[in-house]
């Protein structure tokens, strides 16, 4: 158990969770505040699961891989999405395929992790 990790990333969920909510209260109904809404909201499941791994000790690699994946691919996707015509479009591709990429990777990560590894 790790209580000071626990506490940390527990009030880092409770932060972004509040974010998010402000943002829904203030939301002028544009693609982009939908984008960092649920940005925020992923990234507080994230830390909600990472207070809870850290104050039991256990917890699936794989989980937290996923949950790795989505909250960086949100924000990327939400950066991308504000950033609009400013930012090469390869990058846009490069940003919104990183994730993508990674979740593809789950079935590898999914046999390594059934057989100990």
């Amino acid at each position: 158990m790790n209580i000071v990790g626990a506490i940390g990333y527990g009030f880092a969920a409770a932060a972004f969770m509040l974010l998010a909510v402000l943002m829904m209260i203030s939301w002028r109904g544009r693609r982009q505040g939908v984008y960092f809404i649920a940005a925020s909201v992923i990234t507080g499941s994230w830390a909600l699961l990472l207070a809870g791994q850290a104050f039991t000790g256990r917890g699936s690699m794989l989980t937290l891989f996923v949950a790795e994946a989505l909250r960086n691919g949100a924000w990327l996707f939400a950066l991308c999405s504000i950033a609009g015509s400013n930012v090469p479009r390869p990058v846009v591709l490069i940003a919104r395929a990183a994730p993508i990429v990674a979740l593809l990777a789950l079935p590898v990560l999914w046999l390594l992790d059934a057989r100990g590894v």
